[in-house]
């Protein structure tokens, strides 16, 4: 994790993962044939995922501060071999018409504002982007993948929560 701190005020943050399996294997389909017998397929495959996490915080004063959190979430896999699952709990060799290789992207953003205006007690104003992708085809480059992502269409929410601290004992005096 890379951190900036410019300020008592003002940080960043990045955060990057990066994983790679080579000759993974996973499941990908299951057949059935004429007498409805399950035939489970299974691949040698290669995945690699990389997550990078942004994460911008600001605090004007005491009481609010704002944060901001930007997430791209990709993983490819790519498929080498087929097999089939045997009774005995074995693989052997099989052919599989298909090309199950997939590439996954998710990228969301987080803007939060949050006030705290009594002890206890918050606002907290809150926009999240969500954008997800699915492509069957690989693509060369994880820019070409991140690019593909950013053109897919969007979910946008905005939300508001309010918390409020009540005391108990200063209510009880009031009824009473």
């Amino acid at each position: 994790m890379l951190r900036m701190r410019f300020s008592d005020r003002f940080t960043t943050s990045l955060t990057v993962g990066y994983d790679a399996n080579s000759n993974d294997f996973g499941w990908v389909d299951t057949k059935y044939d004429t007498l409805m017998n399950p035939l489970i397929l299974f691949g040698r495959r290669d995945v690699t995922t990389i997550s990078n996490i942004l994460n911008i915080k600001y605090i004007f004063n005491t009481k609010l501060s704002l944060n901001l959190r930007g997430r791209h979430y990709w993983s490819r896999a790519e498929y080498l071999d087929y097999y089939k699952l045997n009774e005995d709990g074995n693989l052997t060799s099989a052919v599989y018409p298909e090309d199950p290789s997939m590439s996954f992207n998710v990228i969301t953003a987080d803007l939060q504002f949050v006030w705290y205006f009594a002890p206890g007690s918050e606002i907290s104003v809150v926009w999240k982007n969500y954008i997800q992708t699915m492509d069957d085809k690989i693509r060369i480059t994880y820019r070409d993948d991140f690019v593909n992502t950013i053109k897919a269409p969007q979910a946008n929410s905005f939300s508001v929560r309010v918390l409020y601290y009540l005391d108990y004992q200063r209510v009880k005096k009031v009824f009473t």
